[in-house]
């Protein structure tokens, strides 16, 4: 079931409450696992309403806290600065230790990390080079990559809510 804003997700998201997280995560079924994933990625990069990239590209985190769409599952306490410039497949590798849990998403689900990063980096990078550049343009963009990736996946997207018509 798609996370909707009134659901307890959207708080949880809210508090950034990774462990909590991961407990309600840990006892689902795998296709569930993912979109429970796909759902709290999207729901989150919704919610901050921005790229996470810096002057080099794409980060985890920046400096003033934006994360990308993988650096939401990653908690306070196993992120490091080196992960940056690195690709889920090194973190999965190198990393391993920063995610202490079997059931750890990057180490069930890298093959949905993965592609849930590409959708972020190609989104954010791919009108980068316009003149002004154009957010709603690149957010745009990342949800139709997303549903395409949604259905390619077997998973659920669901759209964002329509803005209130003004009165």
């Amino acid at each position: 079931m798609p996370i909707s804003p009134k659901s307890s997700f959207y708080s949880l998201l809210e508090s950034g409450n990774l462990p909590l997280f991961y407990s309600l995560y840990d006892p689902l079924p795998r296709s569930e696992q993912e979109q429970l994933i796909f759902d709290y990625t999207l729901l989150s990069l919704r919610t901050q309403g921005e790229f996470s990239t810096d002057s080099k590209g794409c980060c985890y985190r920046t400096g003033s806290g934006l994360k990308c769409a993988v650096g939401f599952l990653i908690s306070d306490s196993e992120y490091s600065p080196d992960m940056e410039n690195n690709g889920v497949g090194v973190l999965v590798e190198h990393f391993s230790k920063q995610f202490p849990s079997d059931s750890h998403p990057f180490k069930l689900h890298a093959k949905l990390l993965r592609d849930l990063q590409f959708v972020h980096d190609i989104s954010s990078e791919s009108h980068a080079f316009e003149e002004p550049w154009d957010l709603e343009k690149a957010w745009k963009s990342w949800e139709a990559i997303m549903c395409k990736l949604a259905n390619a996946l077997k998973l659920i997207y669901t759209p964002p809510p329509s803005p209130d018509p003004q009165v």
